[in-house]
């Protein structure tokens, strides 16, 4: 059996909450949606500013999506925390 090309790459997915007005019927209630977007990982391009020691000065948001977690909790950390470097 063969798998669709859709199951055949690994995606990466971004979730954003979008809160709205009152759902209606007077209750109260807010209405909240979701909006999932998945990214191909092989499509995405994330750039690192690091410096002599290989702690990460600068991250692009994409680069936050490949490694799973918010570009800004990169920041002065060592590269060794997200990418098997081998001994030197």
């Amino acid at each position: 059996m063969r798998l669709p090309t859709m199951f055949m790459h690994t995606y990466v997915p971004q979730a954003e909450v979008i809160e709205g007005e009152d759902a209606g019927g007077g209750s109260g209630e807010a209405n909240v949606r979701i909006r999932l977007t998945l990214w191909r990982r092989d499509l995405l391009t994330g750039v690192l500013e690091l410096d002599e020691r290989l702690v990460v000065r600068r991250a692009s948001p994409l680069t936050g999506l490949i490694v799973g977690v918010p570009a800004t909790s990169m920041m002065k950390r060592p590269l060794q925390k997200w990418v098997l470097l081998p001994d030197a």
